[in-house]
């Protein structure tokens, strides 16, 4: 099969796909629970926003207000 350029000029180019995550830790003695908010862009995370949160019913509520997707909890 031929490579027909013309038919692969008119296609459109991938969008840029990005995910706002959100990411929480259990608590320790010595360290509160918390939630991180990340940006997941073609693989590659970058850290946003880290908070303090009570527990994992907290850490949703917040993940779903911000329209982030809980990761994983």
């Amino acid at each position: 099969m031929p490579f027909d350029q013309e038919a692969a000029a008119q296609k459109q180019p991938l969008t840029h796909l990005e995910i706002l995550a959100a990411e929480f830790t259990n608590g320790t003695k010595r360290h509160p629970a918390t939630l991180s908010f990340t940006s997941i862009a073609n693989g590659r995370r970058t850290y946003l926003e880290t908070m303090p949160v009570s527990g994992k019913r907290e850490a949703r509520a917040i993940a779903v207000a911000r329209g982030a997707q809980p990761w994983n909890f």
